[in-house]
C-alpha cells in the first residue's frame, strides 16, 4: 500500500453545512388579540354593559327600568424576560472555530443572526402557549386564558364522540349575539383531526381547503376554526 492512513481519524466536514435550527410555531394567538399597552402592573379593564328594558309608552308616568351595569376586571401582567449568553471563546473550541473573529476591535458572534433568530422564534412559540396556559416564575402562578375563563365559568368543555362533534357542540354553544364575531380555537392537532373527519365525512361534498394558515369555515356557517400552538 502506498500510502498508509492507518494514524488518521474518518474526516468529517463540519464546516460545510451552517447551523440547522429547530423548527417552532409562533405565537399566532396574537393576530386575534387587542394588546393593552403600558401595562406594568394591576390595571383595571372598565366593562360596561347596558340592560335595555322598553316601556309602555302610551301609559303616563314614570316607570324606571333597565340599568346600565359598570364593572372591572384586573389585568396582572406577567413581567418576563430572557437572559442568555454567549462566549466566542467557548465556541473556539469546537466546528465553529472557523467563524470566530478574536482579533482586537474586530470581535464578532458567529452565527449571531441564526442563534438570535432562534431565540425569537422559540420565545414566540412558548408565548403562545403562556398566553392560553399561563406560567410560573418564582412562586407567582401568572394566569392565561383557560384559568381566568375556567375561573369566570365561561369555558365549558364541549366533547362529543368525534371531534367533529365536539367542535360542533361548541359552535353551538356560542351566544347568538356574539357569532359573528366568533372564533373556535382549536390546538393543531385537534385541527389536523378535524380535517381528517371532514375529507372522510364529505359533509355536502365540503371542499376542505387547508393553506398554511390552519384557518378554516366550519362546513355551513361563518365560524372560523383556527389552530394555535398554545392549545396543542
Amino acid at each position: 500500500m502506498a500510502v498508509n492512513l492507518s494514524a488518521l481519524t474518518a474526516y468529517v466536514d463540519e464546516q460545510k453545512i451552517g447551523l440547522i435550527r429547530k423548527a417552532a410555531l409562533g405565537a399566532k394567538t396574537l393576530d386575534f388579540v387587542n394588546i393593552q399597552t403600558g401595562v406594568v402592573g394591576p390595571t383595571a379593564v372598565n366593562l360596561l354593559n347596558t340592560n335595555v328594558v322598553f316601556g309602555d309608552g302610551g301609559a303616563c308616568g314614570w316607570d324606571e327600568a333597565g340599568a346600565s351595569i359598570v364593572s372591572q376586571r384586573q389585568i396582572v401582567p406577567a413581567l418576563l424576560k430572557v437572559n442568555m449568553s454567549f462566549c466566542d471563546k467557548a465556541m473556539a473550541k469546537y466546528f465553529m472555530n472557523y467563524e470566530v473573529n478574536m482579533a482586537a476591535g474586530r470581535a464578532n458572534l458567529p452565527f449571531e443572526e441564526a442563534f438570535i433568530g432562534d431565540v425569537v422564534e422559540k420565545t414566540n412559540a412558548k408565548l403562545d402557549d403562556i398566553i392560553w396556559n399561563g406560567v410560573t416564575i418564582g412562586v407567582t402562578k401568572y394566569n392565561g386564558y383557560l384559568d381566568i375563563l375556567t375561573a369566570a365559568s365561561i369555558a365549558k368543555q364541549a366533547t362529543g364522540a368525534t371531534v367533529y362533534e365536539s367542535v360542533k357542540n361548541v359552535y353551538n354553544a356560542i351566544p347568538a349575539e356574539v357569532l359573528d364575531k366568533a372564533v373556535i380555537f382549536v390546538g393543531i392537532d385537534t385541527y389536523r383531526s378535524l380535517v381528517g373527519e371532514l375529507v372522510e365525512k364529505n359533509l355536502y361534498h365540503y371542499d376542505v381547503k387547508v393553506d398554511a394558515a390552519l384557518e378554516m369555515y366550519l362546513p355551513g356557517t361563518t365560524t372560523r376554526v383556527v389552530a394555535v400552538p398554545g392549545l396543542n
